[in-house]
């Protein structure tokens, strides 16, 4: 680069400052992005699977109400111990228990069959039907179910009508002795569980898998095979599976009531297509600063590099001997006072010529020799001298008026534009904003010339409490643009915190041209209420702020507009304030209003 040109050296700085930060930052910003991204998605679907455990865990919890109704009523009870025999009582007591069994399937239509099992192994059933036990394998069967003294969810299989129902075995108790003398079988309709877990959805393709502990499928999409997903399902944690070359995520959940295993499978490539939007915006926002290092550019090399060679030309026609070329900048700045000293030292050369064909008509050959050696010792400092002035200049420019200047502007102009791509939480501390309204001032007065002055009394106990975002400084832009700029852009702005009655106040006031009663009160109602045919962008901003404020923290906060007692307006700002109430609980705060993570 020491060979380069000037206007090269400056593009390879604007390049190396500019986007080679940009782009680590974009990438460490897309990859932090996107693992927090991968945690919502992942804590999202644990919440839809939780819910999807409730909802089964509701149904055992039905069927368990239901069983547990018959197994200690003293009628049903006797339905399961006495003997048989052919007797109006009994006739009544078994119709009770058909009408309860209508009732409970007509007001849970998830059940499909309620049975009575007595001791002898015989069954009543919910149609008030007789049925004694027939053959050695149901007699295993339901003798084996009198031995289970907890409340068991047994495998599926064939239930009435040809429909698969998942029974849920009820011990009944002698309420004397508490002996085992029957057992009530709610039998679950497993359809209906089905249905339900088939139109549960995680994402837009992803699907849930229910299993019991004997690893049977109580559920599974068509053409998934589950095998694998059981084995993984026992570690109980989330993990990634690769299925038919497919990258997939698994989340587990077991049923403490009826010990299924709950898994929900979500395809890799719905997670990554999360994240092209924030990919997207992080190409987007590398092209505009490509775009606007092109624009400093093509400014420096129109209105700086481009005089400056038009000028070393102008040198190289006089150093030829052509000492008409004349510099035709029409500027007032350094570029156009270097041109204007160029066509003075010209004239002062003709000028020294016309001397010299005086000096030898008139004088003596001596004065001639000696004029003829100052004009060309003159003539042979034309160039370094020439050059010297022109590089000192612009080295003069670029640092009153170019890189000193400009590098403190892009800075502030950088840390606002970093601010500003910050969205992963609503909330900052107050430090934060005010820095962000630091950095406009400093832009404000690169462009006024110091003529705003910008004072700040923020407590330092107050610089921790919580704001949203964009609050302070589009209330300061507005009292420059109007408030101070009408009057030429001088004046003073104050930013103010205080604390009173447990709320926390900023004010932003000017000493510019202010607004009459009226107005105040015509824009106070725009605000609040956002009625006006053709609002000023003003007002807008305004009531963007005013709005964003009532939105996190309710109706009792906002902006207030008022006169102050000499000249201009002050915005007062209205937030809550807690001595507990620091950023991290607002932001859990706001979760919890919301029910969006922050």
């Amino acid at each position: 680069m020491s060979k380069g040109t000037l206007y090269q050296k400056i593009i390879f700085t604007l390049l190396f400052l500019t986007v080679m930060p940009l782009l680590s930052v974009g990438y460490l910003g897309y990859e932090y992005f996107s693992s927090i991204l991968e945690e919502k998605i992942v804590k999202s679907n644990t919440e839809t699977i939780g819910q999807v455990q409730a909802r089964l865990d509701s149904y055992i919890t039905d069927v368990d109400s239901v069983a547990k109704t018959v197994a200690n009523y003293e009628e049903f009870q006797l339905l399961a111990s006495e003997p048989m025999v052919e007797n109006y009582l009994l006739y009544t007591k078994t119709q009770n228990f058909v009408a309860f069994s209508k009732l409970m399937i007509l007001t849970h239509q998830d059940i499909q069959r309620i049975t009575i099992i007595r001791n002898d192994l015989s069954r009543i059933d919910s149609m008030g039907r007789y049925l004694p036990t027939g053959g050695n394998l149901n007699k295993a069967k339901f003798a084996k179910l009198l031995k289970l003294r907890k409340p068991t969810v047994l495998s599926p299989e064939i239930g009435e009508q040809s429909r698969w129902v998942i029974p849920y075995v009820q011990s009944i108790l002698d309420p004397e002795n508490g002996q085992v003398i029957g057992a009530v079988i709610v039998d679950l309709d497993l359809q209906q569980i089905q249905d339900y877990l088939k139109e549960s959805k995680l994402l837009q393709s992803g699907f849930i898998v229910v299993k019991n502990n004997q690893g049977e499928e109580i559920y599974a999409p068509k053409n998934f095979n589950s095998k694998k997903l059981l084995a993984s399902s026992s570690k109980k944690e989330n993990n990634f599976l690769n299925r038919d070359v497919k990258k997939e995520l698994v989340i587990h959940s077991t049923s403490s009531l009826s010990n299924w295993h709950i898994s929900g499978v979500v395809p890799y490539q719905e997670i990554t297509n999360q994240l092209k939007k924030t990919r997207n915006i992080v190409f987007l926002f590398a092209l505009i600063i490509i775009l606007a290092v092109g624009g400093v550019a093509f400014f420096l090399r129109t209105y700086l590099v481009r005089p400056i060679q038009r000028l070393q030309k102008l040198m190289l026609d006089v150093e030829s001997g052509n000492l008409a070329a004349r510099s035709n900048f029409k500027r007032n700045d350094e570029i156009g006072k270097l041109g204007k000293s160029f066509n003075h030292m010209i004239e002062q050369i003709q000028q020294l010529i016309n001397d010299i064909h005086v000096s030898r008509v008139s004088e003596s050959q001596a004065k001639y020799l000696q004029k003829e050696a100052q004009y060309q010792a003159l003539q042979a400092r034309i160039a370094p001298h020439f050059l010297y002035n022109t590089l000192d200049s612009v080295s003069w420019l670029a640092r009153d008026k170019g890189i000193r200047e400009i590098t403190a502007v892009v800075d502030s102009l950088a840390g606002m534009l970093r601010y500003s791509l910050d969205r992963s939480t609503p909330l900052v501390k107050a430090s934060e904003e005010l820095q962000h309204v630091l950095l406009y001032s400093e832009i404000i007065r690169f462009r006024t010339g110091d003529s705003i002055e910008f004072d700040f009394h923020i407590p330092d106990e107050l610089l921790e409490q919580p704001i949203p975002r964009f609050t302070l400084q589009p209330l300061v832009e507005n009292a420059v643009q109007h408030g101070l700029e009408p009057l030429g852009g001088k004046g003073k702005i104050s930013i103010t915190a205080i604390v009173e009655a447990n709320h926390l106040y900023y004010e932003i006031s000017d000493n510019g041209i202010g607004l009459e009663p009226e107005k105040i009160a015509e824009l106070m109602k725009f605000i609040t209420d956002g009625k006006d045919e053709s609002p000023s962008f003003e007002k807008i901003g305004l009531a963007n702020v005013h709005n964003r404020i009532k939105m996190t923290y309710g109706e009792n906060y906002g902006l207030c507009i008022f006169e102050n007692k000499e000249y201009g307006l002050t915005i007062q700002v209205r937030l809550p304030h807690s001595e507990n109430l620091n950023y991290q609980k607002s932001e859990e705060m706001i979760s919890n209003l919301t029910g969006v993570p922050s």
